[in-house]
């Protein structure tokens, strides 16, 4: 059986409008590319067409974001769903962008560590 590969952005964060505002500014890009629109709408975001760009519903849906315990319970969920290996990018926001990184590997680190 061949592995099932998921990609997930991931901002450890408790402040849910920040998380998505960095979302927006990171991979805001992305909606607008032809394949990820079309895979935007055919996932259930059909907005995406006109807009070309991350609507909140959108980031709930595709970035991982939260306070630890959230975000570690949405990973988990991944792998519950079949995913073999999760390839992560770390979405990093608020004042401190180090720390902000640094909280999002310490908890992939964990994670990771326990499956």
């Amino acid at each position: 059986t061949p592995p099932l590969l998921a990609h997930a952005p991931v901002c450890v964060h408790g402040d849910a409008a920040e998380a998505r505002a960095a979302m927006r500014e990171q991979m805001g890009a992305y909606p607008a590319n032809p394949f990820y629109t079309q895979m935007l709408a055919e996932a259930g975001f059909p907005e995406v067409l006109e807009t070309k760009a991350w609507s909140d519903p959108m980031i709930d849906a595709v970035l991982l974001h939260g306070r630890e315990d959230r975000v570690e319970a949405r990973l988990r969920e991944l792998f519950a769903f079949g995913a073999t290996e999760v390839l992560v990018s770390p979405v990093v926001t608020g004042r401190d962008r180090a720390a902000s990184m640094e909280g999002t590997l310490r908890l992939l680190a964990k994670v990771g560590g326990s499956l």
